[in-house]
């Protein structure tokens, strides 16, 4: 009982050591002054609609799945009682989480490898990748849910407890679409890993967790009469979109491809530019694990494979199969961090291995203090090389005070009972609290066929739906020459005129915001 309970004590001890680090780390992202990221502020938008008791996809139109937009809702039911700032609080949220991504990667390698040093050095790299830490810092990013909800369903695995894989898929899942890849990998590790005799059974169990957990979020869409509306814009406008970006692509799916695996490499080295170290690490270590989980896979050894390693690995390689179909830019790389993380902690342990061999051989006499030597310089090492771009680099180029000007140029031309439209951002609607004239956020190709399934003759009848709000002023800041908006662009030369644009060293963004006035009412 003592071993026991000082091993959880020690495992205690290192979470909570990892939890505070990477509070502090992450807190360098200055998420009290940060400006407002034009996508993450309209989940957060909509997570003030749901507040107000209006359904995501009715009255705010996404194209994920809902989960990320619920869990700013519940940071802002909690925290508006006490006087806390809507966004400050959503960033407090999932800076949380982030930091439960850390806690559930050590526990998770930990199991996986029986070894706290493996969980520890995993923990370590995965909250030393900056832009982990600043898109927390941002606030209600799908992806982060995804990378904390990937862990956890791997941790469940490897733990063998489907019931418990199966949730942490179905919630994964309804933070993005795409991240139903750990149901089927779920199934296919308690499938491939349990004595025949269990396999239905342990499949079951996964299914019934993963239904279970969908169950309540159904319900809510159905009563809330927002079902369709959410089902038109998660799945079928997006179908529609990747149906028609392939047949577009010039030189077919082969170019299309090809493009997105340019994009995704691009990507990789320009998001993680601080840490490319790691990231280099994190492969060869990722193909190293890769190799040492797949080797001993036989049929008489099946059930004692690792199964939660190569559930985390199928997970990489399902994300990355997508990403060559559809990649958009850095948030899509978030789903890839517990596995460079995963691979930088194996290699390094590897590193620490051999070089306690070999100094060993050399030193007999220190051999009992050559293992926490090596294990304390790598911490300092992974340490000082992975964070230091956090304490001694400006992270944050754009601050919310300069759109806190947009905010008070707009407000000057709203009398009282007056509407707001926002395309391409929803800064001023998170800002102000006030409710959009309509429930687009963003024009958008994959908007483009929600409102297709919103609204009878598509974008006449949204147009129509536009002129009977009659919207006092209308924000444009990206997307301004899609072909298939060119009406709506029309309409709006045609009703408003320009009164000022602020570019991203006045407006705190990275695109340029056009604010328009309607002709026929003065300011």
């Amino acid at each position: 009982m003592t071993s026991v309970l000082s091993s959880r004590a020690r495992d205690a001890v290192l979470v909570t050591i990892l939890a505070l680090l990477a509070l502090f780390v992450f807190f360098q992202n200055n998420p009290f002054t940060r400006a407002l990221s034009p996508d993450l502020s309209m989940m957060m938008y909509t997570g003030q609609e749901i507040v107000r008791g209006h359904p995501p996809y009715k009255y705010a139109m996404i194209v994920k799945t809902p989960l990320t937009p619920l869990l700013a809702a519940s940071a802002l039911l909690v925290a508006r009682p006490f006087g806390v700032d809507d966004v400050i609080a959503i960033r407090l949220w999932f800076l949380a989480l982030a930091v439960a991504a850390v806690a559930l990667m050590y526990l998770f390698a930990r199991d996986a490898f029986h070894s706290r040093a493996m969980g520890w050095f995993s923990a370590l790299t995965l909250l030393s990748f900056s832009f982990l830490g600043a898109r927390a810092a941002s606030g209600p990013e799908p992806k982060l849910v995804v990378l904390v909800l990937g862990i956890a369903t791997c941790w469940a695995i490897q733990r063998r407890a489907a019931w418990w894989a199966g949730i942490c898929a179905a919630l994964a899942f309804l933070a993005w679409q795409i991240a139903g890849i750990y149901l089927i990998v779920a199934l296919a590790a308690f499938w491939l890993g349990a004595e025949p005799k269990a396999r239905w059974k342990q499949s079951g169990r996964v299914l019934a967790g993963f239904f279970l957990a969908l169950v309540p979020f159904v319900l809510y869409l159905a009563v809330t009469g927002a079902w369709y509306d959410a089902w038109a814009q998660t799945i079928l406008g997006n179908f529609n979109f990747l149906r028609g970006e392939s047949a577009g692509a010039g030189g077919g799916i082969v170019t299309r491809v090809t493009g997105n695996i340019e994009k995704f490499a691009t990507a990789s080295w320009r998001c993680l530019a601080s840490e490319r170290g790691l990231l280099l690490v994190g492969l060869v270590g990722a193909v190293g694990l890769t190799i040492e989980a797949v080797r001993p896979l036989r049929r008489a050894t099946l059930q004692k494979a690792s199964w939660g390693v190569l559930a985390m690995i199928a997970g990489a390689l399902g994300f990355g199969l997508f990403a060559a179909i559809d990649f958009q830019n850095c948030p899509d790389l978030l789903p890839f961090l517990s596995v460079l993380a995963l691979g930088c902690g194996w290699l390094i342990l590897r590193v620490i291995e051999f070089l306690a061999r070999v100094i060993s051989r050399a030193f007999p006499q220190v051999t009992s203090w050559i293992v926490p030597s090596l294990l304390g310089i790598a911490s300092v090492a992974l340490l000082a090389y992975g964070t230091s771009d956090s304490f001694f680099t400006n992270s944050v180029g754009r601050l919310r005070s300069a759109q806190e000007n947009i905010v008070a140029r707009v407000e000057q031309e709203l009398a009282k009972g007056d509407t707001i439209q926002q395309f391409g951002d929803a800064v001023v609607l998170v800002l102000t609290q006030r409710t959009n004239a309509t429930p687009v956020l963003h024009l958008g190709p994959k908007q483009h066929q929600g409102i297709f399934f919103m609204y009878e003759n598509g974008l006449d009848g949204y147009l129509a739906a536009l002129e009977a709000q009659k919207p006092r002023v209308i924000t444009l800041s990206r997307r301004k020459d899609e072909a298939w908006a060119q009406k709506l662009y029309a309409w709006i030369q045609a009703n408003y005129h320009l009164v000022e644009s602020f570019d991203e060293t006045e407006g705190g963004t990275v695109n340029v915001i056009d604010v328009y006035v309607r002709n026929d009412e003065s300011p």
